[in-house]
């Protein structure tokens, strides 16, 4: 796989930071090159690319003494000075191929489900054991009938009271959440009685290095499988594959489940880079039907030796029908939503202990939108989706309108 950066902007005058853009694109498939890694070498500052290769990174130094360093599973890691590209720029990036030496090591490999064990045993000892915080950008929308009718961003700093030196049962049991700003729509969504006001929780459940996972409950149903190797920063992953499928009944319902995912796994260490699943259940009654779609993605940045969270997300799309005695269908609804954290920075030093729990509707409500503080600080970069998401909520009220007054 290659890669080629096309431009990076930065320094906007007069003003006291920088904003250093970029895209990223695969040669080999002319596809941008989603969810790569962006750093400031010798930071824990960064974010990803969106969907659609692009980033953007708002920085407060002096663009002169930074390095970027770009990585992403698959390709050579790169670093470059992030004062020295311009827009006529490009830069190359080889794929990390794959040498005799390093697949003779698969004539030693145990098991595809002892590997999974083996890593999610060990992925404690591979985190960090003090208090740490992360600072993220939050973003969550919901559409129904392809009409965008809810968005929700938000800085929010993560305050790990326990760290990883043991797995807890869910986030809210070590998890400090300090909402510093935000932003959202108004609710124009009907089709569901009503919203979590934010999903800060319900997100980071899938993040393996902190919370037990159904991949470790029942190894044996899930079909795991090395089917390939990758690479990021040199080392070399395991790709192991798995799926899961299940058809029972309960009373006169029939319920239908289906999983498939990949996990990404260090061949040195065990340690966890990425896992993608996709899932599917539907509940079949004698006059109504129910389902559900969620596709997650967990990925994770090594620093000083341990993994810390950089990106999770969920898309989730519910569906209900009913039917008449006639099997005719005579109500549907549906519901999408789209949950996405990025890690901006770890703070590692004088984290101060964090009791606040994920905020309640009235605590969001309450607080104020600060335009200023947006254009200055690193978000998710938007993709054509997220334009969507903003006309379609501007046919109802202008956004910094309903900003403003939510």
């Amino acid at each position: 796989m290659r890669v080629f950066l096309l431009y990076i902007l930065s320094s906007i005058a007069l003003s006291p930071f920088s904003q250093i853009e970029g895209l990223i694109y695969n040669r080999t498939t002319n596809l941008p090159l989603s969810f790569a890694n962006i750093g400031l070498v010798g930071s824990t500052k960064g974010c990803v690319s969106n969907e659609d290769g692009q980033f953007s990174l708002n920085v407060s130094d002096d663009l002169s003494t930074l390095r970027i360093r770009i990585s992403a599973v698959g390709i050579e890691s790169i670093e470059l000075p992030a004062s020295s590209i311009s827009e006529s720029d490009t830069i190359w990036v080889k794929e990390k191929t794959t040498t005799l030496a390093e697949l003779k090591v698969y004539n030693n490999l145990p098991p595809a489900i002892e590997m999974v064990r083996i890593s999610l045993n060990k992925l404690p000892d591979l985190g960090y054991w003090k208090r740490y915080a992360l600072n993220t950008f939050y973003r969550h929308y919901c559409a129904e009938k392809d009409i965008y009718g809810r968005l929700i961003e938000a800085a929010v700093t993560l305050t790990d009271n326990k760290g990883h030196k043991k797995k807890v049962e869910k986030p809210a049991d070590k998890i400090g959440v300090n909402v510093t700003e935000l932003r959202k729509s108004y609710d124009f969504t009907t089709n569901f009685d009503e919203h979590e006001p934010i999903s800060i929780y319900s997100t980071l459940k899938y993040d393996v290095m902190s919370y037990p996972t159904i991949l470790s409950f029942y190894p044996e149903e899930y079909n795991f499988r090395l089917v390939d190797t990758s690479f990021i920063d040199s080392k070399m992953l395991w790709v192991i594959q798995y799926n899961y499928d299940q058809i029972s009944r309960v009373k006169t319902d029939t319920v239908r489940e289906h999983s498939s995912g990949k996990i990404y796994i260090n061949s040195e260490d065990y340690g966890v880079y990425l896992i993608e699943e996709h899932k599917e259940g539907t509940i079949e009654k004698t006059y109504e039907t129910q389902s559900m779609i969620i596709d997650w993605r967990v990925q994770y940045q090594k620093y000083e030796g341990h993994y810390f969270l950089k990106y999770i997300s969920e898309t989730s799309t519910s569906f209900e029908e009913v039917r008449s005695t006639d099997q005719e269908v005579v109500q549907s609804k549906d519901h999408k939503a789209h949950v996405e954290m990025m890690v901006n920075e770890i703070q590692l030093f004088d984290v101060q202990k964090n009791t606040k729990t994920e905020p309640q509707k009235d605590e969001l409500d309450a607080m104020e939108y600060h335009a200023d503080f947006w254009n200055k600080y690193t978000v998710l970069k938007n993709t054509p989706l997220d334009d969507k998401i903003r006309v379609d909520l501007a046919k109802r009220a202008e956004l910094e309108q309903q900003f403003e007054g939510n």
